[in-house]
């Protein structure tokens, strides 16, 4: 589970260096990296069901 922990903050942290936003005003037209990202871990260890048997699995959603 840390290490499954590490790799999905170790990605998310990658994703956050890529952050841009668009500049769409005063005929500006360019994209500006900003390094901010607003995210949530949620960490499933199941998925639905499959013929009434729970089906192991290890996920990490996240709502950006």
């Amino acid at each position: 589970m840390d290490a499954f922990r590490e790799s999905v903050k170790e990605t998310m942290s990658e994703m956050e260096d890529a952050m841009r936003v668009r500049v769409r005003k005063n005929g500006a037209r360019e994209d500006r990296q900003t390094c901010n990202m607003l995210w949530g871990e949620f960490i499933h260890r199941t998925t639905r069901p499959v013929d009434g048997i729970p089906d192991p699995q290890l996920l990490s959603c996240r709502r950006i």
